[in-house]
């Protein structure tokens, strides 16, 4: 992995911020308000389930920025050493970015279309 300025990482890190706010906004449109209001337990278990994928989404990407730039913030956080960092970086072969390479994030943007488009017709 080549290191990154800690500039590129806020860069990198406002960007998702900011897509990540403005994506969980949403527009009160009436004619889904009933779709959406019903609470059953399958609605919930896929709330559940889309919520750890957001989560995984974001922080893991967050981290892989904050691991590109070799840790930015030494009071605050400090790279791992030893044991943990080996673990560090086998985990860091399964985030995001560098899952979604190329060509994944096209399928994974045609996948999420298609998710919406099934939810809200």
């Amino acid at each position: 992995m080549q290191q990154q300025s800690p500039v590129l990482f806020w860069l990198r890190t406002i960007i998702l911020i900011m897509l990540v706010f403005f994506g969980y906004q949403t527009v009160n449109i009436q004619r889904f308000a009933v779709k959406m209001t019903r609470e059953k337990l399958e609605h919930a278990i896929l709330g559940i389930v889309i919520g750890a994928i957001n989560g995984y989404l974001i922080a893991g990407t967050l981290w892989f920025y904050m691991a590109d730039a070799k840790y930015p913030f030494t009071n605050i956080v400090s790279a791992p050493t030893g044991a943990i960092a080996t673990i560090a970086e086998n985990m860091l072969r399964y985030m995001p970015p560098r899952l979604l390479g190329i060509p994944g994030i096209y399928f994974a943007v045609v996948v999420a279309f298609i998710f919406v488009i099934v939810v809200f017709v």
